[in-house]
């Protein structure tokens, strides 16, 4: 096959191309660089919020489970569902040490039509003995990393946890 030679007009202008496709790519990274730039603060702002909001899922988590473990002890007898000492200390020790769990408790009797009796001297007539529950709040503040606008810097996590003593 017969190739004719390139002409110097024809490298000059290939040349030329090359040049300026390089000079064009190299002002795409500056872009890139720009561009990430700007977009950076709000990715570490989404990156925060993914955070803080974990935090107080993980929270509210813990805080459910303290009223649930101070409402089952109580539940385990009459006699313990007046304990509101080790009530409280259950529901505590189940959130943990580090978890600052406030915790409540109380003993309620109700009669089967939903009544509130006195737990020593209520009767409930012809339905019967009082039935005996225990109602167990837990209660935390967990504190936001950063102030977001328009919400509050501490979110309040309550959580209640009632069963019938056996």
């Amino acid at each position: 096959m017969w190739r004719e030679p390139i002409s110097e007009e024809a490298k000059l202008n290939w040349k030329q191309f090359v040049r300026r496709m390089t000079v064009f790519r190299l002002a795409e990274v500056g872009g890139s660089s720009v561009e990430l730039a700007m977009i950076f603060p709000f990715l570490v702002l989404l990156v925060i919020g993914v955070v803080d909001y974990t935090r107080v899922f993980s929270s509210a988590i813990t805080v459910a489970n303290a009223a649930k473990a101070g409402a089952q002890y109580g539940a385990q007898s009459t006699l313990t569902s007046g304990d509101t000492a080790h009530i409280n200390e259950a529901g505590r020790l189940d959130a943990g040490t580090s978890a600052q769990v406030a915790v409540t408790s109380s003993r309620v009797c109700r009669c089967s039509d939903g009544a509130v009796v006195n737990c020593a001297t209520g009767v409930c007539g012809s339905y019967g003995a009082p039935r005996v529950y225990v109602i167990v709040t837990a209660a935390k503040a967990v504190r936001t990393l950063i102030d977001y606008p328009g919400l509050p810097s501490s979110i309040s996590l309550a959580r209640t946890a009632t069963l019938r003593a056996q």
